[in-house]
Protein backbone atom coordinates (compact mmCIF):
# COMPACT_ATOMS: atom_id res chain seq x y z
CA UNK A 1 0.00 0.00 0.00
CA UNK A 2 0.89 3.53 -0.32
CA UNK A 3 1.92 6.16 2.33
CA UNK A 4 -0.65 7.43 3.98
CA UNK A 5 -1.35 11.61 2.40
CA UNK A 6 -3.57 14.53 4.18
CA UNK A 7 -6.58 15.72 2.84
CA UNK A 8 -6.24 19.23 1.30
CA UNK A 9 -7.37 21.94 2.66
CA UNK A 10 -10.32 21.72 -0.10
CA UNK A 11 -11.46 18.20 0.67
CA UNK A 12 -11.57 18.84 4.54
CA UNK A 13 -13.67 22.02 4.04
CA UNK A 14 -16.11 19.77 2.23
CA UNK A 15 -16.15 17.11 4.15
CA UNK A 16 -16.32 19.12 7.27
CA UNK A 17 -20.33 20.64 6.29
CA UNK A 18 -22.76 19.09 8.34
CA UNK A 19 -25.41 16.70 7.41
CA UNK A 20 -23.09 15.30 5.01
CA UNK A 21 -23.29 11.07 5.07
CA UNK A 22 -20.02 9.01 3.21
CA UNK A 23 -20.88 5.59 1.54
CA UNK A 24 -17.67 3.09 2.08
CA UNK A 25 -16.74 0.22 0.55
CA UNK A 26 -14.72 -2.74 1.75
CA UNK A 27 -13.98 -6.32 0.21
CA UNK A 28 -15.73 -9.37 1.56
CA UNK A 29 -13.89 -12.49 2.04
CA UNK A 30 -14.64 -13.51 -1.17
CA UNK A 31 -13.24 -10.17 -2.68
CA UNK A 32 -16.84 -9.33 -3.15
CA UNK A 33 -17.42 -5.67 -2.60
CA UNK A 34 -19.72 -4.29 0.21
CA UNK A 35 -21.20 -0.92 0.69
CA UNK A 36 -22.63 0.62 3.11
CA UNK A 37 -23.67 4.20 4.43
CA UNK A 38 -21.93 5.79 7.24
CA UNK A 39 -21.90 8.88 9.61
CA UNK A 40 -18.43 9.79 9.88
CA UNK A 41 -16.18 12.15 12.03
CA UNK A 42 -12.75 13.51 12.37
CA UNK A 43 -9.85 12.28 14.59
CA UNK A 44 -7.07 15.24 13.53
CA UNK A 45 -5.76 15.31 10.07
CA UNK A 46 -8.13 11.38 9.29
CA UNK A 47 -11.08 10.58 9.32
CA UNK A 48 -12.77 7.81 11.80
CA UNK A 49 -16.00 5.56 11.54
CA UNK A 50 -18.00 3.90 14.21
CA UNK A 51 -20.27 0.20 14.03
CA UNK A 52 -21.94 -2.28 15.86
CA UNK A 53 -19.58 -4.63 16.46
CA UNK A 54 -21.18 -7.83 14.28
CA UNK A 55 -22.33 -5.85 10.92
CA UNK A 56 -20.54 -6.83 7.76
CA UNK A 57 -17.90 -4.04 6.82
CA UNK A 58 -16.50 -3.63 10.18
CA UNK A 59 -16.00 -7.74 10.31
CA UNK A 60 -14.81 -6.78 6.56
CA UNK A 61 -12.22 -4.27 7.97
CA UNK A 62 -10.92 -6.40 10.75
CA UNK A 63 -9.84 -8.69 7.84
CA UNK A 64 -8.76 -6.59 5.29
CA UNK A 65 -7.95 -3.09 6.26
CA UNK A 66 -8.28 -1.16 3.05
CA UNK A 67 -11.71 0.64 2.53
CA UNK A 68 -12.61 3.57 0.12
CA UNK A 69 -15.03 6.40 0.84
CA UNK A 70 -16.80 8.69 -1.23
CA UNK A 71 -18.86 12.11 0.31
CA UNK A 72 -21.37 12.96 -2.93
CA UNK A 73 -23.00 16.31 -3.13
CA UNK A 74 -24.06 16.42 -6.91
CA UNK A 75 -27.70 17.54 -7.28
CA UNK A 76 -29.14 16.62 -10.85
CA UNK A 77 -31.98 19.26 -10.68
CA UNK A 78 -29.30 22.59 -10.47
CA UNK A 79 -26.51 20.59 -12.31
CA UNK A 80 -24.37 21.16 -9.38
CA UNK A 81 -21.11 18.31 -9.45
CA UNK A 82 -18.90 17.67 -6.56
CA UNK A 83 -17.65 15.03 -4.61
CA UNK A 84 -14.92 14.01 -2.40
CA UNK A 85 -13.42 10.22 -2.38
CA UNK A 86 -10.76 8.82 0.03
CA UNK A 87 -9.05 5.39 -0.23
CA UNK A 88 -7.83 4.56 2.96
CA UNK A 89 -5.95 2.12 5.58
CA UNK A 90 -8.73 1.36 8.20
CA UNK A 91 -6.98 1.25 11.63
CA UNK A 92 -9.08 0.10 14.81
CA UNK A 93 -9.07 2.61 17.45
CA UNK A 94 -11.59 1.55 19.87
CA UNK A 95 -13.67 -0.64 21.35
CA UNK A 96 -15.73 -0.46 24.42
CA UNK A 97 -16.33 2.83 26.43
CA UNK A 98 -14.18 4.84 24.17
CA UNK A 99 -16.01 3.73 21.18
CA UNK A 100 -19.27 4.13 22.62
CA UNK A 101 -18.14 7.87 23.39
CA UNK A 102 -17.07 8.03 19.56
CA UNK A 103 -20.56 6.86 18.30
CA UNK A 104 -22.16 9.64 21.08
CA UNK A 105 -19.85 12.52 19.45
CA UNK A 106 -20.82 11.40 15.78
CA UNK A 107 -24.02 11.03 17.18
CA UNK A 108 -24.27 14.41 18.12
CA UNK A 109 -22.37 15.88 14.95
CA UNK A 110 -25.73 14.29 12.48
CA UNK A 111 -28.27 16.11 14.88
CA UNK A 112 -28.80 12.87 17.49
CA UNK A 113 -30.13 13.78 20.93
CA UNK A 114 -31.33 10.19 21.77
CA UNK A 115 -28.74 7.99 22.88
CA UNK A 116 -29.45 4.73 21.42
CA UNK A 117 -27.05 3.08 21.79
CA UNK A 118 -26.38 2.32 24.96
CA UNK A 119 -25.77 -1.76 25.30
CA UNK A 120 -24.26 -2.38 22.13
CA UNK A 121 -20.86 -3.63 21.53
CA UNK A 122 -19.18 -0.82 19.46
CA UNK A 123 -16.14 -0.31 17.30
CA UNK A 124 -14.67 3.11 16.07
CA UNK A 125 -11.65 2.87 12.82
CA UNK A 126 -9.60 5.24 12.33
CA UNK A 127 -9.51 6.40 8.09
CA UNK A 128 -5.74 6.70 7.16
CA UNK A 129 -6.16 8.03 3.76
CA UNK A 130 -3.65 7.30 0.97
CA UNK A 131 -5.07 8.45 -1.85
CA UNK A 132 -8.31 11.55 -2.09
CA UNK A 133 -9.91 12.40 -5.09
CA UNK A 134 -11.87 16.03 -5.00
CA UNK A 135 -14.09 16.91 -7.50
CA UNK A 136 -16.21 19.49 -8.96
CA UNK A 137 -17.75 22.13 -6.84
CA UNK A 138 -16.43 20.55 -3.44
CA UNK A 139 -14.33 24.11 -2.51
Amino acid sequence: MPGPVTLSPVARRFLEVPGRYAVIATLGADGSPHQATVWYGFDGDDLFINSRVGRRWPTDLLRDPRVSLIVDDSDAATGREGFVAVQARAIVTATGAAAMRDIQALGRRYGHTADSWQGQERISFRLQPLAVTAYGEVA
